[in-house]
């Protein structure tokens, strides 16, 4: 399928966008006002009846709607030639399979196929299981700050169609100009079909997720594989050992000219970058993203040989690059400090002071995610945890998540853990059944535990004391001083409450975003 394909569409064929959510809906704005398709032409379908906005009404006259569970029916419409589905529609549903059967594999797509087959050698594009966001936007950040080139981050969580740059059909490409994609591996799936890659890949970390519409691990990794298949010669892709563990095709990733990570100068990157972000996950997010942009600006001047010029050029220019990396804010709801909160607290007669933190990490919605931001939040002596789990289980691994949160139970490290949804009950299932006890596990709800919980610091203080008091006597009861002098050597108490929540929002919520903004709001309201 080519652009060339749908602008040469006869009168009576037609072009079916199916599901219309932020992407699709973008990428409708710009078939109608750039590439000046007649509405006519157009089936709209979804789920759900969706209400255009007024412009967007204006514009379509003629079009035919599909709304309602039957929503799919249109695609046995036999004027339809060319599907763009939205990626939260699993690709692999049988209607889909019997479109391509029928019309040919490229038919069904992701809307993204024709800005990667224009600017396909100026994206770098990014995907993994956790990680993604941070380092896409950690490479649009660096490359911004190297001119000459200017770089924009779209695609994905972003919420920005990259067809908002494109506003003119013959547009001439720009090369100062580059594209950072971030691609879920329900875009990459379709973009299979398509055959396309980007010149420029990096995919962060492969581990579990999205079992609730993937069919099986395999097939998850293998849609995210899509990433490097159909690259050239020139092209690279740097990957992880998480990768190399799962990938479906490592012939084709092994091949030269892409890289380990932990290949570049055996990946002590953090001895030339650290990162300013918590935690060891956001350092390899550094990591990652330094490394593939140090090789896009080697490539750009022609100075791109092999790992050990991205390594010289690493260590070289170190302090420039910490520099610019020092600067990076990080991500909305990624780790994101709310509230913080000074006072004290009164443990073996003693006044310390006490620091309460609020983090909204509510875009960690698989397992690994959340062990990472556990392992982060407790990686200091005098730090403890109080962590909200919730949401609807999306049927990823819990091995590495119930491990972490066990032993932090047994360094004592964890004030609570709010198991909510029927994620948080298959949590805390998993860890009764190591722990060989059979309980009856209800299903919390996760806006009634935190309106009974975040009432005022006062009593979020009186509960924590007596959790530390209590922790320090034992300690007392089997003269383990070196705990107690780990604990209080600091002067410093710290009690990091944070939204991680490992599941969907769609329980009690609409999207994350959603889940998100709402607990911020009842943080901020908590009375000092």
């Amino acid at each position: 399928m080519t652009l060339g394909d749908i602008l040469n569409l006869k009168k009576e064929q037609k072009i079916a966008i199916i599901g219309l959510g932020k992407e699709n809906l973008q990428f409708l704005e710009w078939l109608l006002n750039v590439a000046k398709i007649d509405p006519t032409q157009l089936i709209l379908a979804d789920k759900k009846e969706v209400e255009l906005s007024q412009i967007l009404k204006s514009k379509i006259e003629g079009y035919k709607t599909f709304f309602g569970e039957n929503y799919l029916e249109a695609l046995m419409d036999p004027a339809v030639e060319y599907v763009f589905k939205a990626p939260g529609i699993w690709s692999l549903k049988p209607e889909f399979e019997a479109f391509r059967k029928s019309k040919g594999v490229d038919r069904v797509n992701s809307s993204l196929i024709f800005f990667i087959q224009k600017y396909r050698t100026q994206i770098a594009g990014v995907t993994g299981t956790k990680g993604k966001s941070t380092t896409s936007a950690l490479i649009n950040h660096l490359l911004n700050s190297f001119s000459p080139k200017s770089s924009t981050y779209c695609g994905n969580t972003t919420g920005i169609s990259p067809y908002q740059f494109w506003t003119e059909l013959d547009q001439e490409i720009d090369p100062m100009v580059f594209y950072v994609l971030e691609l879920s591996s329900f875009q990459l799936q379709d973009l299979q079909y398509a055959r396309l890659s980007p010149k420029f890949a990096m995919i962060t970390n492969y581990f579990l997720d999205h079992q609730d519409q993937h069919q099986t691990p395999q097939e998850y990794w293998q849609s995210k594989d899509a990433i490097f298949e159909n690259q050239t010669d020139s092209d690279i892709t740097f990957y992880t050992q998480t990768v190399l563990d799962k990938s479906q095709n490592r012939e084709s990733l092994q091949k030269t000219k892409n890289i380990l990570i932990s290949d570049i100068e055996s990946s002590n990157l953090q001895n030339y970058i650290k990162s300013p972000l918590l935690g060891q996950h956001n350092q390899s997010n550094v990591d990652q993203a330094v490394a593939i942009v140090a090789a896009i600006r080697l490539k750009s001047e022609g100075r791109l040989g092999d790992k050990a010029d991205i390594s010289e050029e690493l260590k070289s220019n170190r302090f420039k690059y910490q520099t610019i990396v020092n600067k990076f804010k990080g991500l909305p709801h990624r780790l994101e400090l709310i509230r913080s909160i000074e006072t004290d607290i009164e443990v073996n007669n003693r006044f310390l002071p006490f620091k309460i933190n609020f983090y909204d990490d509510g875009y960690a919605t698989e397992p690994n995610a959340v062990s990472a931001a556990i392992k982060a939040l407790t990686e200091h002596n005098g730090e403890f945890l109080w962590l909200q789990i919730t949401g609807v289980d999306k049927g990823s691994t819990l091995e590495d998540l119930v491990t972490t949160i066990l032993y932090k139970e047994i360094e004592n490290k964890t004030f609570r853990i709010d198991y909510c949804g029927n994620v948080g009950q298959r949590v805390l299932n998993s860890i009764y059944e190591i722990l060989g006890t059979n309980q009856n596990v209800p299903n919390e709800k996760f806006r009634e535990t935190i309106l009974n919980n975040f009432t005022n610091i006062n009593e979020i203080k009186t509960n924590f004391t007596r959790f530390l008091q209590e922790l320090l006597d034992n300690y007392q009861s089997l003269g383990n001083f070196q705990k107690i002098h780990e604990i209080i050597s600091k002067n410093q108490i710290v009690l990091n409450i944070a939204l991680s929540p490992c599941g969907s929002s769609f329980d009690e919520f609409n999207n994350y975003t959603e889940r998100c903004q709402w607990w911020i709001e009842q943080v901020l309201k908590i009375e000092e």
